[in-house]
């Protein structure tokens, strides 16, 4: 079961903070050029920390917090929890796949 007993496993820690953003977002009905300019980091950094698959830094993961009206704690502690698990993941070592 999952963290949450709803699950099969255990949430990833920076797919749960891209989630929380990303519902934080489509409560307020906020579109990306409008959280940018609310949050300060350019909509690339935004986009990135909603959709990408790297871990955002504090600075914008507290900056989307204030802007969409989140617990920055709780988020900033899930942040974290996303860059302990990045540090002790293997890295990868399959080698360039062709077209």
């Amino acid at each position: 079961m999952g963290e949450s007993g709803d699950g099969p496993g255990p949430v990833e820690p920076l797919a749960d903070l891209k989630a929380r953003l990303r519902n934080l977002r489509a409560r307020r009905c906020l579109p990306m050029i409008t959280l940018s300019r609310r949050a300060g980091p350019g909509r690339t950094t935004v986009s990135q920390a909603l959709n990408g698959t790297g871990v955002p830094t504090d600075a914008t993961v507290a900056a989307l917090a204030a802007a969409l009206g989140g617990d920055p704690e709780e988020l900033l502690r899930l942040r974290d929890r996303a860059v302990t698990v990045a540090s002790t993941s293997p890295p990868c070592t399959a080698g360039p796949t062709s077209p």
